[in-house]
């Protein structure tokens, strides 16, 4: 594993545990795919899955305008010289968050009955 794989691992981590710890998004189960840095650590692409889909948007929205918070906390846990900007994107081609979705709506209709 190169340098750089291991420091997107150690970011990805450190990412996920940051928002388990600080950002309150609802009835919400988000997902660190993938985190893809440059060379400086400047920019940090962030690759997230959301269930269920339907609160995809709200998910999204709350880490964006949580992103600087998150920035911060990022650079002190992982010893980065400089604050990252953060790009957030959504995987919607998960076929097993497909399937996930269905199982979910089925509960929640059951609940409605």
């Amino acid at each position: 594993m190169s340098s750089q794989q291991r420091l997107n691992s150690l970011l990805k981590t450190e990412i996920a545990k940051i928002i388990n710890q600080e950002i309150i998004i609802p009835e919400v189960l988000l997902t660190i795919l993938k985190v893809s840095s440059d060379d400086r650590g400047s920019f940090l692409k962030v690759e997230l899955s959301v269930l269920p889909s339907t609160k995809a948007g709200t998910a999204l929205s709350s880490l964006r305008k949580n992103s600087k918070i998150i920035a911060k906390k990022l650079q002190a846990k992982a010893n980065l010289k400089r604050i990252p900007k953060l790009d957030w994107s959504l995987n919607l081609y998960n076929s097993s968050d497909y399937e996930l979705d269905k199982i979910f709506k089925q509960i929640e209709d059951e609940k409605n009955e």
